[in-house]
């Protein structure tokens, strides 16, 4: 039910210009990688992969990765509902902007990410344009959650080899958001239903 707001806020992260991988909602995925002649199951955050025009839907990885100045995924913390009557649902939702921080390509000289994190949040705009059945959309963000390493610890990953959590040349942070906004449960139609395949 977020994941199209979280895709809104994207936007606005997307045009800083040290905001170079940006996705959107990340959902925690099981995959199975081999090792030798072992399978391990790791838990990484797959995200929507947009740059296909056929396989637009597939799930990509979302990983720290020196290719890049930083790296972005938002997580979806659950949506209440406050309130409903005739026509609308009133909810409330919490988004994490997770962000990782390559150091030493986007300002050696810096200690941590907070003047990033600042322009992020001086880009997400309180209110958000009606999209969709989603109306009166209001962003406030509610502070910092984690900083460093530990943004990452529903993940598996393996920080002993890349050392992506080294300071100075790399940072981590959790943005929390709150989002509130309406939807009318009485104009929901029914979705036509198209296959994936591309023809």
């Amino acid at each position: 039910m977020i994941a199209p707001i979280a895709e809104m806020l994207r936007t606005y992260v997307l045009t800083l210009n040290f905001a170079d991988r940006v996705g959107g909602l990340a959902r925690a995925t099981k995959v199975q990688i081999r090792d030798g002649e072992k399978i391990i199951t790791k838990i990484i955050p797959m995200v929507k992969d947009d740059f296909d025009d056929c396989e637009g839907g597939k799930q990509i990885p979302i990983l720290p990765d020196i290719r890049y100045k930083s790296v972005h995924f938002f997580e979806d913390g659950g949506v209440d509902i406050v309130d409903r009557d005739s026509f609308y649902l009133h909810c409330e939702a919490n988004l994490t902007l997770v962000s990782w921080y390559n150091m030493r390509d986007l300002n050696a000289a810096m200690d941590d990410c907070n003047l990033f994190t600042a322009q992020i949040l001086s880009v997400i705009p309180y209110r958000l344009p009606n999209s969709g059945y989603y109306t009166v959309l209001r962003v406030e963000p509610t502070g910092e959650q984690q900083k460093g390493w530990g943004v990452f610890s529903k993940y598996t990953f393996n920080d002993d080899e890349n050392q992506f959590s080294t300071l100075p040349e790399f940072d981590s942070t959790a943005i929390g958001f709150r989002v509130s906004f309406w939807f009318p449960v009485n104009c929901v139609s029914e979705e036509a239903l198209i296959s994936s395949l591309c023809i």
